[in-house]
Formats: structure tokens, sequence, C-alpha cells
């Protein structure tokens, strides 16, 4: 089988004015974009030092990227290194579009990157075969080895941080959701965590995302439930706030997530090795929480009907979540001074979403239902006085993606942040003259 790079050598003889002939550097800020005309030449756009274009038939490249995460990569390494390194242990025989954004691990040890992909839907499941059964690629050189994945399953970063970073935000996505896609608009393909929100935050903030396996239509092995997911995302933020433990930190939720947020800062409230997480929430974040429960009737369902293994943990998440769950009654009780000493800010949707069905003529279950209020105003609101209400033009999946910044929810999103980092930044400079 041939193997193709992914770039252009960098000893190519096709230069652009705004790009020096020598390698080209990582850029962490802004992702390498790189298309290729034919296997021998390749194109360079003057836009951009790390960007330019790739041609492939209509009739076989897909239209809507596939992301990849790759970790473990050498600090030292730049996209362009990174990218051959792929090239050279993976299959790459077809030429496809590619993007590729670099950011420092959440240790900073080493390198995450972002690959997104589009091509034929062949060449994109052969240059990581991965499956429920091997969700994770392991790509070995004689000097190097890297893990690629698509589930994006605990933390992982989207900027670069710079001196002046003041918070942590961490989003943690709900029910079935992955923590990328489920913040990726589908029509432009962006993600507002990654390609907005740096940037508009002022880089006074590192950005995160925090995945777990809730799919209710894989076959799943593993036993975790609903304490296994917040000990696992209390566990990743202490890991990865150790050099910063008093850096502010701001919680963004969707859906089941909402839920192992309050949850998580229980834990942390009642275990004195947590309570300095608790201490520096600043702001939560909630897209549709179900806070006393959402419709989960055709989901438990589905789950029976289904049986895949791990159904039983699928049916008892379910169960927990459902309206008028005694599990989410008994955790509001608990929740007052968790509520009290923290700005809320609680997104609702106005629009009803398809639930699903099966086909009775294929036996296969879609989104095909009747469409309904997956959480009602009365569930996904607190009605607090430190709360503030923002109503969403989207049904429950699409309120959590933006589709470019001038979006409204988005605008309004943003301000909130802006006035929590603001008083963060008061709140810091305040610390510095009681230490002087």
């Amino acid at each position: 089988m041939s193997k193709r790079p992914l770039i252009p050598d960098a000893s190519s003889s096709t230069t652009c004015a705004s790009r020096p002939t020598h390698i080209l550097k990582a850029s962490h800020e802004q992702p390498f974009v790189e298309r290729s005309t034919s296997l021998q030449r390749a194109a360079y756009s003057s836009a951009c030092p790390h960007s330019g274009t790739t041609t492939l038939p209509a009739s076989t490249e897909r239209s809507v990227p596939v992301c990849f995460r790759i970790s473990d990569i050498p600090l030292e390494w730049d996209c362009q290194r990174t990218l051959n390194f792929l090239a050279e242990n993976c299959s790459t025989e077809h030429a496809t579009t590619c993007q590729l954004s670099l950011y420092p691990s959440t240790t900073g040890r080493s390198q995450v990157g972002i690959l997104e992909l589009t091509g034929p839907r062949d060449y994109i499941n052969a240059f990581a075969p991965l499956s429920h059964d091997n969700p994770k690629r392991l790509v070995t050189s004689r000097d190097h080895q890297v893990t690629i994945d698509r589930h994006f399953y605990g933390l992982t970063p989207l900027n670069t941080i710079s001196s002046e970073v003041i918070a942590d935000v961490v989003a943690i996505t709900g029910l079935s959701g992955h923590a990328y896609e489920s913040w990726r608009h589908r029509e432009s393909s962006k993600m507002w965590l990654k390609d907005f929100l740096p940037d508009d935050l002022k880089r006074r903030a590192r950005i995160m995302t925090f995945g777990y396996n809730t799919s209710l239509t894989t076959p799943s092995m593993t036993t975790a439930g609903m304490v296994d997911f917040v000990l696992d995302l209390i566990q990743q933020l202490k890991a990865a706030r150790q050099s910063a433990i008093n850096r502010s930190l701001i919680l963004v939720g969707h859906n089941l997530g909402c839920i192992i947020i309050t949850k998580a800062l229980l834990i942390c409230k009642l275990l004195k090795q947590y309570k300095h997480l608790l201490k520096a929430t600043r702001l939560l974040v909630f897209f549709g929480a179900p806070h006393h429960g959402l419709r989960t009737k055709e989901l438990e369902e589905m789950v029976d009907d289904l049986q895949l293994p791990g159904s039983d943990r699928f049916r008892e998440l379910l169960m927990q979540i459902r309206e008028n769950s005694k599990y989410l009654e008994e955790h509001a009780h608990v929740l007052g001074d968790i509520w009290r000493d923290r700005k809320i800010i609680s997104l609702h949707e106005l629009h009803p979403s398809p639930t699903v069905k099966k086909d009775l003529e294929t036996g296969r279950w879609g989104r095909d239902g009747e469409s309904l209020l997956m959480v009602q105003n009365v569930s996904s609101l607190l009605f607090l006085p430190n709360e503030e209400r923002i109503s969403v033009a989207s049904n429950h999946s699409e309120m959590t993606k933006f589709l470019t910044r001038s979006d409204t929810t988005y605008g309004k999103l943003v301000g909130y942040m802006e006035e929590a980092l603001d008083l963060c930044s008061i709140e810091l400079k305040d610390r510095k003259n009681v230490c002087i």
C-alpha cells in the first residue's frame, strides 16, 4: 500500500510569499490546514502561512470533517512533524483535507492534537480503524508512539494558555453526548469552545472539554455509572490543576453534564482533598439542565428493546435522571450552599426535539418520533436571585452549538463569562496585594 505525506515536504519548491521555505513552525493558536492537488505538488493559500487547499471529487468527499484526538505528541513537535509521523505510520493512500490543531496537554508534559479529516468514508475508516471493542489506536515508530481516538473521553485541552490565564473553563457533555461533537455546529463545523471562545475571552482562560461513555446504542462491558463519571471528573480536574489549584473555575454543562457538575461540587464540599475545587468555582453555566429530570420514556423503551450488553447500566442511569426522579429530588435538597455562593447561568430550550422511534419495517431506532420538549422550564431553571436565565431558540441537542460568534445566545454567554473573569481578576490582584 502506498503512503502519501499528509503535508508537503519541507524542501518543496512550492512556496508562498507569506511563508518562509524552511520547515513550518507549530502554530498552537491557529490550526494547520493542508490541501493537496496532486501527490507531487501542494499549493498554499496566501491568506495564512499555515493554511492551504485540497481538492477531491465532490461525490467521494465527506462534507463534515471527522475529528480525531491524538495524544502523547512530544512537546518539540510542530504540526508538520506530527502529520508526517501519521503519514508514515498510518494508512494515507487517498488525498484528503486535514486540519490539525496542537495544544499543551493538561499536565503540560506532552501535546494533544485535534485532527479534522475530510475525505472518502473508506479512507477515514482506514486512517484509524476504531470500534467499541477497540476505541483507541496506538501508533508507534522506532522512537515515538502516539494514541489516536475518536471518543474524547476525559479532559481534552482546546487552546494554548498564556501568562494572562486566570481561569479554567471546563465543558461537560450530556447523555449519549460527545465531548467535541456535541459542541460543534453541523453546518459551519465550528466548535465554539475551540474556535471562538479563546479569543473572545482575550486569552484569559484555559479551555477544556470532558467526555465519558453514556452511549445508549453501543454495546458496553463497563459497569461505570454516575458516581464513576463524577469521581473521574474531580480527579482529572485535580490532576490538571496541580500547578494552579487556586485558579478560578468555570463549569459548563449540558443535560446530564449539569447533574455531574452539581454532584461533583457536593463531593468536593464533603471531602477535604477536593475542597479547593469547590472554592475555585466561580460560575456555573447550565444548558438544558434536568435538575428535576428530563423526558426519558422513549429512550427507556429503546434500551429495553435493544438489550445490548450494558443495558442494565443504561437503564439505571435513565431512571436516575427521568422526570420525578427520587434520586434528583434527594440531590436537590442539599444544594442550597452550592447555589448560593456562585453565579449561575441557566439556558433553556424553546423548541421541541424529535424523540426516538423504532421503524417497524427495518427494526432500527431513529429520531423520527413525536417532537417534544426534552427538559421543561420548571426543571432547567432554578429561579434563584443569583441566576441569569437565557432562552434559546433551538431544541435540546442544538442549543449547545453556535453557527458563528455573532449568534445572540453566544454573545450573551460570553458577556457573562467576561464579567466573571473580571471579578476573578480583581480577586487575584487583591490576593497578590495581601501577599505583598
